[in-house]
């Protein structure tokens, strides 16, 4: 599936979902669009779904920088979801625990790929945690979240 073909898919689905009442996302997380969030500090968080080899799958990556901007943190990513609506709450479909430790400057994770054909017009998203610590030892957590639009599948 080419990267316009996914789009105009998804530009339909949003257009048709549109007329159909769904219940937002209960979420205290920043919500993005398969993107990024920079904090004050300069921690860049990010989330997103990614195809896999001839378009054989989707799955969730999630990646954390310190960037130049703010001060030195160690930075991780706990983990990454891809979550399904259903049923009237998100639930696990993918899951990728990361225990690969702290890093200096940035950190990657993803799930496998999986055929969603299953899921041929659904509300999907990408969660992941991500942690960061500067040199006073002190360690924050910070979830953030895709904004579950839908998204329709070519199978």
């Amino acid at each position: 599936m080419t990267l316009r073909s996914t789009l105009t898919v998804a530009a339909s689905a949003v257009a048709l979902a549109g007329s159909v009442v769904m219940a937002p996302a209960a979420s205290a997380e920043p919500l993005v669009q398969n993107g990024c969030a920079t904090m004050a500090n300069g921690v860049e968080r990010c989330v997103m779904f990614f195809y896999g080899p001839g378009g054989g799958g989707m799955g969730a990556k999630a990646s954390i920088s310190d960037t130049a901007a703010g001060g030195d943190f160690d930075v991780k990513v706990t983990d990454v979801r891809l979550q399904t609506w259903s049923g009237g709450q998100w639930s696990l479909y993918l899951q990728e625990d990361d225990f690969d430790g702290w890093h200096a400057d940035s950190d990657v994770a993803k799930t496998e790929t999986r055929n969603t054909c299953a899921f041929p017009q659904t509300r999907l998203r990408v969660r992941a945690t991500f942690a960061w610590r500067g040199s006073d030892g002190v360690v924050h957590f910070k979830d953030l979240v895709t904004d579950g639009t839908a998204r329709a599948m070519e199978c």
